[in-house]
């Protein structure tokens, strides 16, 4: 069992975004995904800038992987999503069928991410076809079907799709082309300012009170993490090869460290506070 992680669903400054590549070499991790999966236009590293920390980082031994937007609704989406399919130095995880085809037409291989909502043995097959050589099961799937389609892709396929499981955090719950970010401070998409990268994540909550959604720009995540930390050794048995971090914009350093530790020793993860999304500090 190997360790990811998401460092790229959160509004940050460019300052936090440089802090955090910056310590790329550094994390306890096996792979690292990159790259600009929310909103086209928030602030954001060039590609060729994100291309030679990503070089270095893949020399220090991490596996780099470039994410595509999670929705392409226009012209501008569309330029940057393929100029990261374009790119053949690094794996790129498809988060929508226009990342994919753009992939296909390549013949290259591609990551298969969640937010592709892969269900079952035939929509794997036929992503493996278009060129997928791993996926990670959508977040709303139970883990009993989760675990069955896994045993299946094992059994079925020409060749094994490799899998990866969410292990912690606030993945994506929904995709939509507005903003409610902007939304909220009387703004619209395309007049937005950038507010989100000024002002903290807001939090959604019920009429009784109880937290339920983080707002991020045009995306929603749940109030309450997903965390399947202490049954990563199961997961391992189940034939899961990642345990896929997707942190809010603060992660302890010293927490992977031990998590990494914990892992190798096959022994009970080491707990502490995450900061949940609200708080807008980076890797420290």
């Amino acid at each position: 069992m190997k360790l990811s992680l998401t460092l790229n669903s959160w509004p940050l400054s460019r300052q936090q975004q440089q802090q955090q590549l910056q310590q790329l070499s550094q994390l306890s991790v096996d792979r690292v995904y990159l790259g600009e999966t929310v909103c086209e236009k928030r602030d954001r590293p060039a590609l060729r800038t994100l291309l030679e920390y990503a070089e270095t980082a893949s020399h220090s031994g991490k596996q780099v992987v470039l994410s595509t937007l999670n929705l392409v609704n226009g012209p501008r989406e569309l330029k940057l999503v393929e100029n990261v399919c374009r790119q053949s130095e690094f794996l790129v995880e498809a988060s929508d069928l226009t990342a994919v085809q753009l992939m296909a037409e390549q013949k290259r291989p591609f990551w298969a991410s969640a937010n592709l909502n892969l269900y079952n043995l035939d929509s794997l097959r036929w992503m493996q076809s278009l060129g997928a050589i791993g996926f990670t099961p959508p977040i709303d799937i139970s883990d009993d079907n989760a675990v069955r389609l896994i045993a299946e892709s094992r059994e079925s396929l020409i060749a094994p799709l490799s899998a990866e499981m969410i292990g912690f955090g606030w993945p994506v719950l929904a995709v939509s082309a507005r903003c409610a970010t902007a939304r909220i401070q009387g703004r619209n998409k395309q007049h937005c300012d950038k507010i989100c990268q000024q002002r903290r994540v807001p939090l959604a909550s019920t009429l009784e009170g109880q937290n339920l959604l983080h707002i991020n720009g045009p995306q929603s995540h749940g109030a309450r993490p997903v965390d399947r930390l202490d049954a990563v050794h199961y997961w391992q048995q189940q034939g899961v090869e990642w345990m896929r971090l997707v942190p809010g914009p603060s992660l302890d350093a010293d927490w992977l460290s031990h998590l990494s530790e914990d892992l190798a020793a096959a022994a009970p993860f080491r707990r502490h506070e995450i900061p949940a999304p609200t708080h807008k500090t980076a890797i420290g």
